[in-house]
């Protein structure tokens, strides 16, 4: 870069360089005041921060300084940490200048009011009242001793020295001790200096034990001190001190001269240094000094604040502090628009010359900042100009408008980059309606002002990492991408979603990406709000993705599987390639690691287990079924299961394997393959818990006996083994089955007494013994059991004792159903039938029969004995409920035994119709092989079973299948002696179809006139057959007419009314009697037959007379 820029400082002005010169006006308003209003000792000029305070007081000095005005700034924020020494200070530095060379006096003044000002003059008055310790005393008695013995130390002295010279003199001459001889006493002299000495010995004694001890400690204790000092160290004072100071202060300034004190930045400072500085200003005022006057300037906003904030009533308004000690307020004047458009074009000129911009820039300050300050427009062009510099991009490339939204917005306003770069413009963090509305305009102004579309984005994010474009986007987008893709940040990217660009350089990434890893951030993105509609954007990008996935080498990722469950559960249709196809794998794992399990199969010896495989098999079964839970493809080993595979490896892992619902599987699956696999794999493992539960509740009557005892469990240790494992695996053990089920039996009841258990527990425990000895044992027979002292005692009938204990443990009944399923049908009827079991018996043979829980069982019983009892004990199954349960049965029943069956069950079939048993019905009336004999034995039998048979089908209007015998037999009836019932045959005539029956008519009717046909014939005929067939025509023929006259009088003299009445009811004319061709003799024979009996008035009775001409001759008579 050639240019050299030129950037504004912040100097204040010595002029006003704005248009409407309110700055000087101002200036010019406070110097009037100053020059001729003395009594306003403090003036405030107000103004925000960079509102041109400074540029007011600056043309304000040049307007009274020569006017005897001495002005000092005391900058608060610069001395914030010591404000009152250095506001002291700085108004004696000024004083000393004011004063000169010469007052030395008041100089002295000066200092001493500094001192007291700061604290370092101390006077003050100490009163010592003490006690006297024991080593002063023993000291005062020492030194009084000591100084006694001062004058005969000085003279032993003098007299040893006197006697040391006579000795130097006089070699020969020795010193004498003898006091008597020369007057010279040395071991007194020697006491005496000891006793000289021993106060300072003592004092040195003390001084090594005591090191803080004076000697004045020791002479002076009580008594009252005035001292006056003057320290280096600078300490607080009271306010009347500080105020006798400032009065000192005012009193040493010349006259005519004034000291005007300029206290700046009091708004910037902490608010409990605010309040301090002031306190002290509210003292200097208090002077009320024409000398001494102060200038403040402030932001009333910031002040406010912070007199509020160090407040003890933090309620107090600062504003009201302020109005009070400011009556005087000036205000830096606002800038107009006007105004600071030319004054902001000549910084503009002056610092960015080579920037274009500048009419964005204006408009970019006028929707972000309510208050333009000369200041804040020197900020925002050097800070401009410093960040354009700072980019290795070309200044002509990049533009001003660019430059001052990130800073206006990104650092003047705390948002972020994203928030500015964000397509929809609207704050992320602080999400306020104001802030949204300008970062709209913003990037509106952006718009408008960037010759591309896409051009201010770019700028930005240079700007912001100070780099070239392409590493700018790299880094504020592609790189981001890119490592939350890495780390499945779906925060970092919804953050990252609203910026210019982001759709393309996420969609760059997908491509790049593997499929498990776009499923996984998938899963991450759509927990969010925002990251559903990011990802609802690129599904098809990710799927397309995913569709081409090509899977080399299978491995687990439980991770993969939890974020294809995510997506299910938010509904999100991602494509199901990847995990479809990671399902056939590992379903191909399973049955390979299944095959390689050989011990489980049912044709092989078990042996050790392979745990490792076991657990690989596992692992890879769980996976599995996370994978069918998402795509809903259940696998083939679940479709149709082996039963071993069940049993070994689906059951062990049902509680993990819900979706699957193994329980139904077992349910479905064939019960004694089920049985044979569980009782193996029980006799390898010997498991605690076992599949044995879940198969005993699909367990049918019967169905043990498909099983041969060998595939059974081997024997149980009743005595060693917990009541828990008995209840799920005895009902499956060989003993059960065998001759020594008996045995079983009174083991389990002997190890009732002493169970030690759950009530839970101890009532399935006493169901599985009901079991065992209904399974084993007659209600009647005896039962042995141990008693209390272990003795084998006899407890009379198994019914007794077992009553005894359903009547303590009633709740047991609940559990009996199941366990029942492992005893015979007949053998839990039988109990059933016993006042003592019934109660708690019947109701779960009930459920047993309901159920279709019985799969073996003697159904001759049922039909001819059972069935009333099973109708009049069940209480939920009703009689066409039994019959349905029965019907399945049909086929096991022997038609034969009908005639035995119960009444009441073949009533009830008649009535509920039950197909089988209907059928059973039907075969045995309508039998191929029945002969014309078997028939005239039933009918002649009349039993009442066949009677209800023969009278259902009448009624249903069916006809026999096989009606050839029956019609034989039917036309033998006349001629047998047997009489039978009419209304029988004339239901069995209602099944035959009415060729059959038009048969049976023709032979009757051709019988009928024979002459070898006896009156019986003829009369068993009418009885039977009346309704099917019609008398043969009589002809002349004087034997015919004779055989018939005489069988009417023979059944008019039986008073067989009935063959009277179809004999009279037979055509008399033409065909029938036919009585026109008979003879007269004939006629008046049969006339005569008629006429005294209680027919004479029918028709045939009148037709014969009419014929006979007999009017006449009965009226004679009559007479």
């Amino acid at each position: 870069m050639d240019h050299v820029r030129k950037y504004q400082n912040e100097k204040p002005v010595e002029s006003d360089l704005f248009n409407g010169q309110g700055h000087k006006q101002v200036a010019d308003a406070i110097s009037k005041v100053l020059l001729h209003d003395d009594t306003q000792h403090i003036i405030g000029v107000e103004g925000s921060l960079g509102a041109g305070k400074s540029t007011v007081i600056n043309i304000l000095k040049q307007q009274v300084q020569d006017k005897g005005f001495h002005i000092v700034t005391f900058d608060a924020d610069q001395h914030h940490t010591s404000l009152r020494p250095a506001l002291i200070k700085v108004i004696e530095i000024e004083l000393v200048r004011m004063l000169g060379n010469r007052k030395t006096k008041e100089k002295e003044k000066l200092s001493k009011a500094v001192d007291t000002a700061l604290g370092k003059r101390l006077t003050y008055t100490k009163d010592t009242n003490s006690h006297l310790p024991f080593s002063s005393i023993i000291f005062f008695f020492l030194f009084g001793i000591s100084a006694w013995q001062v004058k005969p130390s000085i003279s032993f002295l003098l007299d040893l020295n006197q006697n040391v010279s006579t000795k130097n003199q006089d070699p020969n001459q020795s010193i004498s001790l003898d006091t008597a001889s020369s007057g010279f006493d040395i071991s007194s002299g020697c006491l005496s200096l000891a006793l000289v000495a021993f106060p300072f010995v003592l004092f040195w004694l003390i001084k090594r034990f005591k090191k803080t001890t004076q000697l004045g400690d020791l002479i002076k204790r009580n008594s009252v001190d005035t001292i006056t000092e003057t320290i280096d160290i600078n300490r607080e004072v009271g306010s009347i001190e500080l105020k006798e100071a400032f009065d000192s202060f005012a009193e040493l300034i010349p006259e005519n001269n004034v000291l005007l004190l300029v206290i700046d930045n009091i708004d910037r400072v902490a608010p409990d240094d605010a309040r301090e500085l002031w306190s002290d200003i509210e003292t200097l005022i208090s002077l009320g000094s024409e000398k001494l006057r102060i200038l403040l300037p402030y932001s009333e906003e910031h002040l406010a604040k912070a007199l509020e904030k160090s407040s003890v009533d933090e309620g107090q308004s600062g504003k009201e502090f302020i109005s009070k000690r400011i009556p005087v307020p000036f205000s830096a004047p606002p800038i107009v628009t006007t105004g600071w458009y030319e004054q902001f074009n000549e910084y503009w000129e002056q610092t960015l010359p080579d920037i274009k911009g500048k009419e964005g820039v204006k408009t970019l300050i006028e929707v972000w900042n309510r208050k333009v300050t000369p200041r804040y427009l020197k900020s925002i062009v050097n800070r401009i100009g410093a960040k354009i510099d700072s980019c290795p991009e070309r200044n002509e490339i990049l533009n001003g408008v660019c430059c001052a939204a990130y800073i206006i917005a990104v650092k003047d306003h705390n948002l972020t980059i994203n928030d500015i770069l964000s397509k929809s413009g609207v704050v992320t963090l602080n999400n306020e309606g104001y802030e949204d509305s300008r970062l709209k305009i913003t990037q509106k102004i952006l718009r408008k002002h960037c010759e591309e579309k896409e051009e201010w984005p770019k700028q930005i994010a240079a700007l912001h990492f100070q780099t070239s474009f392409e590493v700018a986007q790299s880094e504020l987008i592609a790189e981001p991408i890119k490592s939350a893709f890495l780390s499945l940040d779906s925060e970092r990217l919804i953050e990252l979603h609203p910026l210019h660009g982001f759709d393309l350089f996420f969609k760059k990434q997908v491509e790049s990406t593997h499929a498990s890893d776009l499923i996984k951030i998938a899963a991450s993105l759509v927990r969010s709000e925002i990251g559903k509609i990011v990802l609802d954007t690129h599904l098809h990008d990710i799927n397309h993705e995913i569709k081409e996935v090509m899977i080399d080498d299978y491995e687990m990722d439980s991770d993969l599987i939890e974020s294809h469950e995510i997506l299910a559960e938010h509904e999100i249709k991602i494509d199901l390639t990847l995990v479809k196809e990671l399902q056939r794998n590992v379903t191909k794992d399973i049955n390979k690691q299944w095959s390689s399990l050989k011990w489980m199969k049912a044709d092989n010896e078990p042996h050790s287990v392979d745990s490792d495989k076991w657990r690989d098999l596992r692992q890879s079964l769980e996976e599995c079924y996370r994978y069918s839970f998402r795509t809903n493809i259940t696998p083939q080993f679940i479709e149709k299961p082996d039963v071993n595979f069940i049993v070994n490896v689906l059951f062990p892992f049902e509680a993990r394997l819900s979706h699957w619902d193994i329980p139904k599987l077992i349910n479905k699956t064939d019960t004694v393959k089920l049985i044979e696999s569980a009782c193996k794999r029980q006799t390898l493992f010997n498991e605690e818990e076992t599949i044995f539960p879940e198969i005993l509740k699909k367990l049918r009557v019967g169905e043990f006996e498909k099983i041969p005892e060998s595939k059974l469990l081997n024997k149980v240790d009743i005595a060693s083994k917990s009541p828990e494992h008995l209840l799920e695996v005895l009902p499956f053990s060989a003993d059960w089955r065998s001759a020594n089920k008996k045995n079983i039996a009174q083991q389990l009841a002997n190890k009732l007494r002493n169970l030690d258990c759950s009530d839970e527990t101890r009532d399935a425990y006493t169901a599985l013994v009901a079991a065992a000895i209904v399974n084993a044992f007659d209600p009647t027979e005896n039962i042995t059991l141990l008693n209390e002292r272990n003795v084998n005692q006899s407890y009379g009938s198994a019914l007794t004792w077992l009553t005894t204990k359903l009547e303590e443990r009633p709740d047991c009944s609940n559990y009996l159903t199941d366990y029942f399923s492992a005893c015979d049908f007949s053998d839990i009827l039988k109990w059933c039938k016993h006042n003592g079991t019934t109660e708690y018996f019947l109701p779960n043979l009930e459920t047993l029969v309901q159920a279709s829980r019985v799969y073996a069982m003697n159904i001759s019983p049922l039909i001819k004995t059972d069935y009333s009892f099973l109708k009049e004990s069940f209480t939920k199954m009703t009689a066409g409920d039994i019959l349905q349960w029965a019907d399945s049965w049909s086929t096991y029943i022997d038609k034969s035994e009908l005639p035995l069956w119960n009444s009441e069950f073949i009533d009830d079939v008649l009535k509920y119709q039950p197909t089988g048993l209907l059928k059973k019905f039907l075969e045995f009336l309508d039998d191929s092989e029945l002969t014309a004999d078997d028939w005239l034995k039933r009918i002649n039998e009349k039993h009442p079973h066949i009677e209800k048979i023969i009278k259902y089908l009448k009624d249903s209007n069916k006809k026999l299948e096989h009606q050839n015998e029956l019609v034989n037999a039917l036309k033998m009836l006349p001629d047998q002696k047997d009489s039978y019932d009419i209304e029988l045959v004339s239901n069995l005539l209602a099944l035959i179809n009415k060729g059959k029956k038009n048969s049976i008519g023709r032979k009757l009717k051709a019988d009928f006139i024979k002459i070898s046909t006896s009156n019986d014939h003829r009369y068993k005929s009418i009885s039977y057959f009346g309704g099917v067939f019609d008398m043969p025509d009589i002809k002349d023929d004087a034997t015919a007419a004779n055989d018939i006259t005489a069988f009417i009088d023979d059944v008019i003299k039986q008073e067989k009314s009935e063959i009277v009445d179809w004999l009279l009811s037979q055509k008399i004319k033409g065909s029938g009697w036919n009585i026109e061709k008979w003879s007269p003799d004939n006629l008046q024979g049969l006339y005569d037959v008629l006429k005294d009996s209680e027919y004479a008035e029918s028709e045939l009775a009148a037709s014969v007379k009419a014929l006979c001409g007999n009017d006449k001759d009965d009226n004679d008579s009559d007479e």
